[in-house]
């Protein structure tokens, strides 16, 4: 009956905390449990950075071997400046910084200063007093967004315990009434098909909010003045390299003195101020002594270890590794790169043939999330760097048709597109494809007609054979550049069939910037050792 009805629903009201209200104590609750869900979360999930990608389970201490980046201001009054990490969030004028961009090369450490700011949050005691004083700090990946109708979803999925019971309603009611800062890394792998994390950059969504964006350099060209401030992640310098192979070495519990002395050899000094580099090269040391001078030599070496040790766990022969694992798993990173996802679904795995097998190896890490609808399954590259030796692999075991064909397809020059003074604006980078364009030329070296082909290509498509306009020593490092960058990634001297075609084909004069690359003046001084007919003419400038 009616009455029955009644009283077992008030008994249910009575038996559920949740949807009492007394004197506003559930909302009050809400934000505490969230709270303490967040910290212990970050306290769980961020204590360790994961480096080894033939050891995924084990990591080194965020605490203990994390080294302090310093960043510099790109934007405003005080432009050029250099701050220290959590200075980011320092006050501007009578507000707060609400929207913030964090730019850096691939492996500067961009994830692990986000990383480690949401960790120093979850321990207030310990925090300065500029991250403790948001009441909550989000922290998720690009990609997290995609997919979701609500910032709020977004962290019930990511970030949240199925049974944690908070619904999506007050999250984003507690976001709107709160301090928060909200963290979003990785914006150049996920800023495709994902409208929650353009409207946040946009301040149509959360406006008043605090939020941090990184990303690779010119993925947010058409966004930059929706930033307030905006900072790149310098490299390190040798007193940091100093600190980063004393405390890889503390970690470890071995003599720091092998690695110390490395750091003076000048033929690996590009590949030092890259936290993930001097962390490879550290690894390397510990197994070999013999030093690797380019980029595409490093992850060759460390490629060599981690077959070799997926071949003991599993108790394969490398070439039955190379065969049955590694090859499907460079053709999946190439399919990931054609997408621009480091992060990948169960259902592509299913294209690949013993797929467990493959992340066996460890370049993949899978996680299961159990959202209120349904469980899925991801798999991640443990660094994106990684996925993109991977697909260097694929595409220089390409046919010589097919591997062109994926070459002509790409845009390698600078370009810039204004309509009538409308904000209507086309710009491309040519460094959005050099990290896997390096890696190819450097596995490329011992095929000198393949290489010869890549070259001439690349020539061609950034106007090397022209003369530098007047005006770009006021720019960045040009397009035309490229090719400077591509020939460092040599172990050797430029081949005899490649160096007839420079030498045929060089401009007169080649502009040196004093933004331009490491990768830029070894290239230089590997043409000097060209015999031109003719000398190119060199413009310098240094000022900054």
């Amino acid at each position: 009956d009616t009455s029955s009805v009644y009283w077992r629903t008030a008994e249910s009201l009575v038996s559920d905390p949740v949807v009492v209200k007394i004197n506003g104590s559930e909302d009050a609750g809400t934000f505490e449990r969230l709270q303490h869900e967040l910290r212990t979360h970050y306290d769980d999930k961020l204590k360790f950075v994961y480096t080894m990608p033939w050891l995924p389970t084990e990591g080194f201490s965020l605490k203990e071997t994390f080294v302090q980046r310093r960043l510099r201001l790109t934007s405003g009054d005080s432009k050029g400046n250099e701050v220290k990490m959590d200075e980011i969030l320092a006050p501007v004028g009578e507000g707060r910084n609400k929207r913030i961009l964090v730019e850096g090369d691939p492996a500067q450490g961009k994830s692990t200063i986000c990383q480690a700011l949401a960790f120093a949050w979850s321990h207030p005691d310990e925090a300065t007093e500029k991250i403790k004083s948001f009441d909550l700090v989000i922290l998720l990946h690009a990609g997290d967004l995609r997919g979701q109708d609500s910032v709020g979803e977004a962290i019930k999925k990511h970030l949240l315990p199925i049974d944690c019971g908070i619904p999506s309603r007050q999250l984003e009611e507690l976001l709107q009434v709160k301090k928060v800062l909200l963290i979003i890394d990785a914006f150049d792998e996920a800023s495709t098909e994902n409208e929650i994390l353009h409207q946040l950059i946009e301040g149509k969504l959360l406006k008043h909010k605090t939020l941090l964006v990184t990303s690779r350099p010119n993925f947010l060209e058409n966004k930059q003045r929706h930033f307030e401030s905006r900072f790149t992640v310098e490299g390190y310098d040798k007193e940091e390299q100093l600190e980063h192979v004393e405390r890889y070495a503390e970690h470890q519990r071995i003599d720091p003195k092998p690695f110390i002395s490395m750091l003076k050899e000048e033929s690996i000094i590009d590949l030092c101020n890259n936290p993930l580099n001097l962390t490879l090269l550290c690894l390397l040391r510990e197994e070999d002594t013999q030093l690797r001078i380019t980029r595409t030599a490093l992850y060759t070496s460390i490629h060599r270890i981690i077959r070799r040790k997926a071949g003991e766990r599993m108790d394969l022969t490398e070439a039955e590794v190379e065969e049955s694992l590694l090859r499907p798993l460079y053709q999946f990173a190439f399919e990931a790169h054609q997408k621009n996802e480091t992060v990948v679904r169960e259902k592509d795995s299913k294209k690949v043939e013993n797929f467990q097998q493959v992340c066996r190896v460890g370049y993949l890490t899978n996680e299961v999330i159990i959202s209120r609808l349904q469980k899925e399954v991801r798999f991640q590259f443990t660094h994106k760097t990684f996925l993109e030796f991977l697909t260097a692999k694929h595409i220089a075991e390409m046919d010589r048709k097919e591997r062109l064909n994926w070459m002509q397809h790409l845009r390698y020059a600078n370009y810039s597109i204004r309509i009538g003074g409308l904000a209507i604006d086309d710009d491309f980078k040519v460094e959005q494809n050099e990290p896997i364009l390096g890696f190819l030329f450097g596995l490329l070296e011992e095929e000198s007609a393949e290489l010869t082909q890549m070259a001439s290509l690349v020539m061609k498509e950034t106007h090397f054979s022209s003369e530098p306009h007047p005006l770009s020593l006021r720019s960045s490092c040009e397009a035309s550049h490229q090719l400077l960058r591509l020939i460092a990634e040599l172990n050797n001297d430029v081949p005899p069939e490649l160096a007839d075609v420079i030498c045929k084909r060089h401009p007169p004069l080649i502009n040196i910037h004093w933004n331009c690359s490491v990768s830029c003046m070894k290239g230089m001084l590997k043409l000097y050792n060209l015999r031109f007919q003719h000398p190119i003419r060199l413009n310098v400038e240094f000022t900054r």
